[in-house]
């Protein structure tokens, strides 16, 4: 096996960020947004970082990632991108896989998260391809609960999940071996808005007797969730519907 490589992932991070904004900013801006946060590149320079041409070297690229977010950018990214049908049905599927959105949760997950967890627990479906990126990002074990068992001779933890409307109750299962035992877990879902999905996978990693460190979702609906974390728990959240920014940052 190939060993992992830090230093190259801040700056794989740093050209996928810079690529996904620059669809939505223009590079004068982009180079005034980073000149503000003490980022200082030429506008050769950084066209070079866009396109991939050249990766910004390890610390200036940390510190790219750092404007960015400082900027918060990577938020109005993701409003750009919500759509809300007649039924009030938001294209969450679409986001969960859209590329740019995956590369600002990289990025963001990199300065919150890194070196600090252990595994990244998620539930089927939608939230898969975020946590998978996640725990490449921060060398994490990649953990999936899903509605079934799929084997009948392995251990599993379970959760419930219960629905008022109509009323019916979800199981969550776990393989046991997913999440070792003291472990710090981040929950990585899609979409948060009851905190009834994340209750039941905060239940898995206590009953894992494992320790959740965090909370990363691509959008929050409404802040009902806050109420089921922990005060010691990090809360990321790419685009809060509840504080949306109506304009962009720059």
């Amino acid at each position: 096996m190939i060993p992992r490589s830090e230093a190259v992932i801040p700056q794989v991070l740093a050209w996928r960020a810079l690529r996904a904004l620059s669809k939505h900013f223009e590079v004068e801006e982009l180079l005034g947004l980073l000149a503000r946060n003490g980022v200082h590149v030429s506008r050769a320079e950084l066209k070079r970082y866009i396109a991939g041409a050249t990766l910004p070297p390890q610390l200036k690229a940390v510190h790219v990632i750092q404007a960015l977010k400082a900027e918060d950018v990577f938020g109005f990214v993701v409003k750009s991108k919500v759509r809300v049908d007649e039924d009030g049905v938001i294209n969450i599927v679409e986001l969960a896989h859209d590329e740019d959105v995956l590369s600002i949760a990289m990025a963001e997950a990199y300065l919150s998260f890194f070196r600090g967890v252990d595994v990244v627990l998620t539930a089927a479906v939608n939230g898969v391809p975020v946590a998978s990126l996640l725990a490449w990002v921060l060398d994490a074990r990649l953990a999936v609960a899903r509605r079934e068992r799929e084997s009948q001779s392995m251990k599993y933890l379970s959760a419930q999940i219960f629905h008022p409307d109509p009323p019916s109750v979800v199981h969550l299962y776990l393989p046991a071996s997913q999440v070792p035992r003291g472990s710090r877990v981040l929950i990585a879902d899609d979409l948060l808005r009851t905190g009834r999905t994340l209750r039941a996978l905060l239940n898995l990693a206590y009953e894992a007797d494992a320790h959740p460190v965090g909370v990363f979702a691509v959008i929050s609906l409404t802040n009902a969730w806050r109420s089921v974390i922990t005060e010691d728990m990090r809360a990321l959240i790419l685009y809060n519907m509840a504080h949306a920014p109506s304009s962009p940052p720059i």
